[in-house]
């Protein structure tokens, strides 16, 4: 049996809010994207734009993060991606998503 198919979404505008303690900085397939970094020592929840010229609608995409703790006791980051396609569909992203496609 071959591949499943899956439908392609064509990002035309897309968005990160992400709640961090206390600094997190995000790449999406090699690109920096958001402030460098996010921080969100008081954590509040902020919701920053994202190129989407960074993902490659047609395969693959890599996300890399690194969270850093400046204070103890607590360290950890959330983070959601929202995706508007260019169909009109939306698609989400999380920080507990294992396995995702556009």
């Amino acid at each position: 049996m071959g591949s499943p198919l899956r439908a392609v979404c064509v990002p035309v505008s897309v968005s990160i809010t992400v709640q961090a303690d206390d600094q997190l900085r995000m790449w999406i397939n090699g690109t920096q994207v958001g402030p460098n970094p996010f921080l969100n020592q008081n954590h509040s929840t902020t919701t920053y734009s994202i190129d989407p010229a960074v993902f490659n609608a047609s395969g693959a995409n890599f996300f890399a993060i690194q969270n850093t703790n400046d204070t103890d006791p607590n360290v950890g980051a959330d983070w959601v991606i929202s995706i508007r396609c260019a169909s009109g569909a939306m698609s989400y992203i999380t920080n507990e998503d294992a396995d995702y496609w556009l």
